[in-house]
């Protein structure tokens, strides 16, 4: 028999006490295919409603230079977001353990692993419907948090109809 190895590790639930900040995470490059160009447009459509999260960015691997530098400047010009570029497994794993949010806007991607990460230490997935893998990963309370208008406008709404619905105390 063949037995695959364990995707997460971290066998131990999620600690809820460190998720006290509303911090949206986002995995991936900088690149329009992972949808790194809408997290500042998100965040502005967000803070106008008077939700005001804090981000954290943690990339690696090639970028699309345009939208690595407006995510650079918003990350100088505000105290709520940092970015996080080539880190350990463990760091990873602390930030997705302190995170409400995990906001993956791909619109091209292979099986993605981070989702399944991120579900695993307690983060409300928000994510583009790019593949069959997504939904037949979330269970199926989560299958309205996978927008399908995939803009920023889609993203906000949904994180706005979480803050204001019962679902994230759920």
């Amino acid at each position: 028999s063949f037995h695959l190895p364990s995707i997460v590790n971290s066998p131990f639930a999620p600690n809820l006490e460190r998720k006290k900040h509303k911090k949206a995470i986002f995995i991936g490059r900088h690149t329009a295919a992972k949808g790194a160009h809408l997290l500042v447009k998100v965040d502005d459509i967000l803070y106008k409603q008077g939700i005001a999260l804090e981000w954290v960015l943690i990339t690696a691997g090639t970028y699309e230079e345009q939208i690595r530098n407006q995510n650079l400047a918003w990350a100088r010009h505000s105290e709520r977001v940092s970015i996080m570029e080539n880190v350990s497994n463990a760091l990873i794993f602390s930030q997705l353990e302190a995170s409400t949010f995990f906001i993956l806007p791909s619109t091209a991607e292979g099986f993605p692993v981070s989702l399944i990460e991120a579900f695993s230490q307690g983060c409300v997935p928000v994510v583009f419907p790019y593949g069959l893998d997504v939904t037949n990963q979330l269970p199926r309370a989560f299958h309205g948090n996978i927008i399908n208008e995939r803009t920023a406008d889609g993203i906000a709404a949904c994180i706005e109809r979480i803050f204001t619905g019962s679902s994230l105390k759920q």
